[in-house]
């Protein structure tokens, strides 16, 4: 996430409580959780925070970290396709309350800056095992930032338990949490407006500045490309293949609005959406051309969502 802060004073107050929080930020910042922007990054470097910040670090360990966390506002280098990084959603480390907007979605103050820092980005979902077609994607794109944040626990998917549950997870952990919101939208035609409960979760998340994303399919499940169904098959039973057969032979806005479970809800065939759903995350047979193929550019354009919150 970036993070900027324009106020040297926060580095002067010598406040063991608040230098130790800053400690933390450096540290996530160094590990490359964050990115710090400093209107002076050298005057930290000669600050009481600097001094006094050293435990349990040799000094000269200490100032590479702080060098290697920051950089500074004023070098031109900062505008990135042609916007300035304060045209970046970020977050602000700032002594007062500042009033966030579009791009800057965070005020932090240096109190609690550390424990901000070290909080993942918690993506909310229906079911846990939705994240495995985002995590096919994740593997598909080689998205290495997202890949790392994963692995180092900077990001955590969790599932709610279903599309009435997301709101009430939003109430009680948006206090305490970063978050982003994935939800399917329940929509049966391609004019067909999204669902209540998605209506409400996309208003709160707007009024909270949470990114949420409303799939533009029906599910999650209408976004498993053919190929992956298609090598199920090869190992599934008589019964198991006729109904993959049809559902691969289905119009798109068919494959993209319909129920899935509709079509495998018989006992012999109720096991191959789940098994598709949870292929996504290392089928052997998925491309890039594949899986834009059914879905266009929109995981991708989720997997950027999730990289700008990180």
């Amino acid at each position: 996430m970036l993070i900027i802060c324009e106020e040297e004073d926060i580095f002067s107050e010598n406040n063991t409580a608040v230098f130790d929080q800053l400690q933390k930020l450096f540290i996530r910042a160094a590990e490359g959780q964050h990115t710090l922007y400093l209107s002076d990054p050298e005057y930290v470097l000669n600050s009481d925070f600097f001094k006094c910040g050293v435990a349990p670090m040799h000094r000269e360990e200490w100032k590479e970290l702080v060098e290697r966390a920051a950089y500074s506002l004023d070098r031109e280098d900062w505008t990135i396709d042609s916007e300035t990084i304060i045209e970046k959603i970020h977050a602000r480390l700032s002594s007062t309350e500042y009033e966030t907007n579009n791009y800057c979605r965070w005020c932090i103050l240096p109190g609690e800056a550390g424990d901000w820092a070290e909080m993942p980005l918690k993506v909310l979902m229906e079911n846990r095992r939705d994240w495995s077609v985002i995590e096919g994607a994740i593997r598909v794109y080689n998205n290495q930032k997202i890949q790392e944040a994963l692995y180092r626990r900077w990001l955590e998917p969790f599932g709610c338990g279903g599309k009435d549950e997301i709101l009430p997870a939003i109430y009680f952990e948006s206090s305490k949490a970063r978050l982003a919101v994935f939800m399917d939208s329940d929509k049966e035609s391609l004019s067909a407006q999204i669902g209540e409960s998605q209506e409400k979760v996309k208003n709160k998340c707007n009024e909270k500045k949470i990114p949420c994303h409303i799939l533009y399919k029906r599910a999650i499940e209408n976004y498993i490309p053919d190929q992956v169904f298609e090598e199920l098959s090869q190992n599934a039973e008589r019964i198991q293949k006729g109904k993959i057969e049809r559902w691969v032979a289905l119009p798109e806005d068919q494959k993209d609005f319909d129920k899935c479970r509709n079509h495998f809800k018989s006992r012999r065939a109720k096991t191959i959406l789940p098994e598709a759903v949870l292929a996504m995350k290392d089928s052997s047979a998925l491309t890039v051309a594949d899986l834009e193929d059914r879905v266009g550019k929109e995981l991708f354009d989720m997997l950027e969502c999730l990289e700008n919150f990180l």
